[in-house]
């Protein structure tokens, strides 16, 4: 399993960012791909939007665990030993190949 992580520090937008993960003579042919960013498994957006409520009632506290969700691994196939992937600022994706 391999993480990897595309760092902003607080407060500062970042840029998203292309990772080229190579794995030459290995015979590993596929990537799972589990991600954790802005769009996928992050409360904040919600949370924010709903106007971050000290004391959230219980529908929203249910929405909040609707965002963290995370969805299915995406499956990949590698290209000649290689993964390009993109993450967004303040992206994570652990990686599992096979």
């Amino acid at each position: 399993m391999i993480a990897i992580w595309n760092y902003a520090p607080p407060e500062h937008a970042g840029t998203a960012r292309t990772f080229t993960l190579q794995f030459p003579r290995t015979g590993f042919r596929h990537a799972s791909i589990s991600r954790a960013d802005p769009e996928h498994g992050d409360v904040h957006a919600a949370y924010k939007k709903m106007g971050s409520p000290r004391y959230p009632t219980q529908a929203q506290v249910e929405e909040l665990k609707k965002a963290a969700e995370l969805p299915a691994a995406e499956a990949r196939d590698l290209s000649s030993g290689e993964l390009k992937l993109t993450l967004p600022s303040y992206g994570l994706a652990l990686v599992e190949v096979k």
